[in-house]
């Protein structure tokens, strides 16, 4: 695959100059244009060949994330109520990071209008449906893919990277949602981690099947930006450095770095990518945007960016042959048909007798009784019971002994059934090599700032 060269993105302020100098007539109508930070709408061509077709408008995203602020100007009819996993009155329109604004920001990168602050999202016509899920547990996690699913999300982004060891790097609770997902034809887009140039985590949800992982480019030269993680699942990447993005208190935060902001930008073109194709199931829209992408880094598949920078143009206009290569589905459909093996496995019961394929007589101690034999023997057992209560003596002093016969070891109590409890389930430890939740404290690295009030956006522990 051949490198991409843009002049437009050498740096954010001479795209900046360059598109409003170029531009001032290809805007679309009744949209005001791109702040001057946003270097990626010339490369995507958003004003001049993206929205004449569409703005998102009857497309939902969903937000993984720490909350939006449905009440600012920028936001304005663009936020539906949603779920806040931990305060159900908030409906996830309230944004509770602790910095700026982390959930608010990654909408703002989407469907923001251009009001108070000049900044314009991808999708300005999409809606969000926010779920603020502070937690770090995965069957948190799971709920809010599920919630989402169940809720009309076309799109489900999740900017935020969790360290999980295993493989695939996917806690199971988190992979069945994704399934879930999937089934009702939702694209889910995850951050890779801000991590790469360090210790270089595996994490979900990013390292789930059927996920479309991101990394993050930088404009100078659209290089890797250093951070993003190096992992074999990363898909594709997306403009991630030098960044800004509208903070929870309403005022624009300038160039933050992140595979969270690659994610939010990626799940935007989704976003219009589904609303000029509603017909178009999430696996075809995959298989669009990641065959229409342009080889950026090293040469061909790469695993800081994938299969190279999403074009938005290219994905919504290019002729794409169904033979079209899709891993990321591809894994999805490897790892539920081992999934189905494994469950036919544990559910098939051999008949009477007969031997399992590793040369044992079946479970346990070796047979596997039918249901009417095992009837047939508890009967018999009862019978056998009976006759030797009639043929016990009676006892010889004291009165008389009523009621059943007292069962259960020597010093009384009921008896003990079941195996002994040795994790989070009864009867089950840790999964082998996974940590128990493994996720760190909202993500991987300190939030990051490229001067006095520029934005946390690298890593909300977030991706």
């Amino acid at each position: 695959m051949r490198r991409v060269r843009w002049r437009m993105f050498l740096t954010a302020a001479a795209v900046a100059v360059a598109l409003m100098a170029a531009c001032p007539a290809s805007q679309a109508a009744g949209t005001p244009g791109p702040h001057k930070e946003e270097w990626w709408f010339s490369g995507w061509a958003l004003q001049q060949n993206v929205w004449p077709l569409t703005k998102g408008r009857g497309v939902t995203v969903a937000i993984i994330d720490t909350g939006v602020n449905a009440g600012l100007p920028d936001l304005d009819g663009t936020v539906v109520p949603g779920k806040d996993n931990e305060r159900p009155s908030d409906r996830g329109m309230v944004d509770h990071d602790d910095g700026p604004g982390h959930g608010t920001g990654m909408a703002s990168l989407i469907v923001a209008q251009g009001g108070a602050t000049g900044w314009i999202g991808v999708a300005p016509e999409a809606k969000i449906l926010p779920i603020a899920n502070m937690s770090d547990d995965p069957d948190h996690v799971a709920i809010s893919i599920r919630y989402a699913a169940d809720h009309g999300a076309k799109v489900i982004s999740m900017s935020f990277s969790t360290t999980w060891s295993g493989n695939p790097p996917c806690p199971q609770v988190v992979q069945e949602a994704v399934v879930y997902a999937a089934a009702h034809d939702a694209v889910l887009v995850a951050g890779s981690g801000n991590s790469g140039n360090r210790n270089n985590f595996s994490a979900f949800p990013a390292g789930c099947p059927g996920v479309v992982a991101v990394g993050a480019i930088q404009a100078q030269g659209l290089k890797p930006w250093a951070a993003t993680q190096r992992k074999d699942y990363v898909a594709v990447a997306a403009p991630g450095a030098q960044v800004g993005s509208i903070g929870k208190d309403g005022h624009l935060y300038h160039y933050g770095d992140g595979t969270s902001q690659a994610t939010a930008l990626t799940s935007g073109v989704v976003a219009l990518i589904r609303a000029k194709n509603p017909g178009m199931p999430a696996r075809e829209v995959v298989q669009r945007l990641i065959n229409t992408a342009k080889d950026v880094g090293p040469r061909g598949k790469d695993d800081q960016t994938g299969y190279g920078l999403i074009i938005a143009d290219k994905a919504l206009t290019a002729n794409v042959p169904a033979s079209a290569p899709n891993p990321v589905y591809a894994a999805l459909d490897a790892w539920k048909a081992e999934h189905t093996r494994q469950q036919r496995q544990l559910t098939q019961a051999p008949n009477l007798g007969q031997r399992t394929s590793s040369g044992s007589d079946g479970i346990g101690s070796g047979l596997v009784l039918t249901g009417g034999a095992l009837a047939l023997l508890l009967g018999l057992a009862a019978l056998v019971l009976m006759a030797l209560r009639r043929r016990r003596p009676a006892p010889t002093a004291g009165p008389p002994q009523y009621g059943p016969p007292q069962y259960g070891p020597p010093t009384g109590g009921p008896p003990q059934y079941g195996p002994p409890s040795h994790g989070p389930n009864p009867g089950q430890g840790p999964a082998p090599g996974e940590p128990p939740y493994g996720r760190q404290p909202y993500g991987e690295q300190p939030q990051r700032y490229s001067g006095p009030g520029q934005p946390p956006h690298g890593n909300r522990g977030p991706s």
